[in-house]
Formats: structure tokens, C-alpha cells, sequence
């Protein structure tokens, strides 16, 4: 997060608020509807998040090929 944002139980600011997350938090985006995320932090699902908020740390959870590491 780039700062602090509310998370909303709609993706749209009419979305009721459902809480806050700090600047820096690491979530996870769990679903793309427009300009805005459905995000979970510790597998945990918190609502939905406008994008514009947010700052991309792409992450790989494939396989690695062998001999990479």
C-alpha cells in the first residue's frame, strides 16, 4: 500500500467500509474487478481495495526450473 487505504465489501467507493490497511502492508490480490483488487493478507480475505493504492510486488508461485537456484 502506498497509503493508507479502506477496504470496502463492493468494488466501489459506494462499497460499505470495512476496515482500514496501513501504508506499506503486503496483501494479496486475490481478484481484479476494474480499478479494484479483492485482497486477503495471511489467507485471510479483507474486501476490496482501489488499485490506484496499491504498489505491484510481483511474486512467482510456479516452479522453478531445474538448476535455477
Amino acid at each position: 500500500m502506498t497509503r493508507t487505504a479502506n477496504i470496502r465489501s463492493d468494488p466501489s467507493m459506494a462499497g460499505a467500509v470495512m476496515g482500514q490497511v496501513s501504508a506499506g502492508t503486503t496483501l494479496t490480490v486475490v481478484e481484479i474487478n476494474g480499478r479494484w483488487a479483492r485482497v486477503s493478507k495471511d489467507e485471510v480475505p479483507l474486501g476490496w481495495i482501489n488499485r490506484s493504492l496499491m504498489a505491484a510486488q510481483p511474486s512467482y508461485t510456479g516452479l522453478l526450473p531445474p538448476g535455477l537456484l
